[in-house]
């Protein structure tokens, strides 16, 4: 479900590693791509990921109208980033002292 979330919002195709402990299997990469070529590692993250990474034959396809509806979201929500953030910036700081008066 996770992974047609982010497929959703992102409106990317997502692969999933074949690999349960995939970050695991992350780490070696890095630790090969440290280690150089000359030590037996590799040039580089993505020489590295084509000849040890592995992927499931199937993938999790974004559903558009699902994106349409998060991408939507994501507008209000920065409309309220900008509010509280931007536009108001002592509004938090007032309903906090207002909370503490509220207490007393």
């Amino acid at each position: 479900m996770l992974n047609q979330i982010y497929a959703d919002i992102t409106g990317k195709e997502i692969f999933i590693a074949e690999e349960l402990q995939a970050p695991a299997v992350s780490s070696a990469l890095y630790g090969a791509v440290a280690a150089g070529e000359e030590a037996g590692g590799f040039k580089d993250i993505a020489t590295a990921s084509q000849k040890l990474g592995r992927l499931k034959k199937e993938s999790v396809k974004p559903n558009l109208e699902n994106k349409k509806v998060y991408d939507q979201i994501y507008e209000y929500f920065k409309r309220v980033h900008d509010f509280f953030g931007v536009t108001d910036k002592d509004i938090m700081s007032d309903l906090k002292a207002l909370k503490v008066i509220a207490h007393e």
